[in-house]
């Protein structure tokens, strides 16, 4: 029979109290999610249904999501788009708290162009807000999956047409177009950043 040291048995402990302190807010949330799920594709629907969505709303109905979008007004002085930067850096996390962000320096959904707006999958213990887990289920997405975005006063109606994974220091993502697209950007997988999860839809005419 193979014995098991002391010691062994004392990091593997420690390496999954670690693992389950780190983890257990998304665990939760997660398990929250799948049995709300339906609940909460329904309440977003009747929100879309119902026009009773607030100026600056992001909403995804297949995934049941609707979540306000913090517009950021003054960048922080030679901002780029670097997400790690800094002022910048800050003004975002603190505002990730509140919604989802749209990035400063890229388009609106009225202008033509790349719509960027990130949003947390995680967030650490530490550092809690009421939407740290927004994008949690947002690799569900499917391609033709529908988004809209509530903004001055008029609705905007977008159409996936891709789903991509990219390294954090590829600042590719907030390249301009031309014409109207959104992306939205999360760390991924949920409690690392280690890579970037990317959802990528069109403007199409909302009727």
């Amino acid at each position: 029979m193979i014995k098991i040291s002391k010691h062994f048995f004392i990091i593997l402990v420690l390496i999954l109290s670690t693992y389950l302190l780190i983890n257990t807010p998304t665990i939760i949330n997660q398990t929250d999610l799948n049995f709300k799920k339906q609940k909460k594709i329904k309440q977003a629907t009747k929100i879309l249904n119902h026009k009773s969505y607030n100026n600056n709303t992001l909403i995804i109905p297949n995934l049941g999501i609707s979540a306000p979008i913090k517009f950021i007004k003054k960048p922080a002085r030679n901002a780029t788009h670097s997400v790690a930067g800094g002022q910048n850096e800050e003004i975002i996390l603190e505002n990730l708290k509140k919604g989802i962000v749209h990035f400063p320096l890229t388009s609106k959904p009225n202008k033509i162009g790349n719509s960027v707006y990130i949003g947390h999958s995680s967030n650490s213990l530490w550092n809690r807000g009421d939407y740290d887990s927004v994008f949690l289920n947002l690799n569900q997405i499917k391609k033709d999956n529908l988004i809209f975005i509530a903004y001055n006063n008029k609705l905007y109606k977008y159409k996936t047409f891709q789903k991509f994974y990219i390294s954090p220091s590829d600042l590719s993502i907030f390249n301009q177009t031309n014409n109207k697209i959104i992306t939205l950007l999360t760390c991924w997988p949920p409690n690392t950043t280690f890579s970037r999860l990317a959802v990528q839809a069109k403007q199409i005419k909302y009727k």
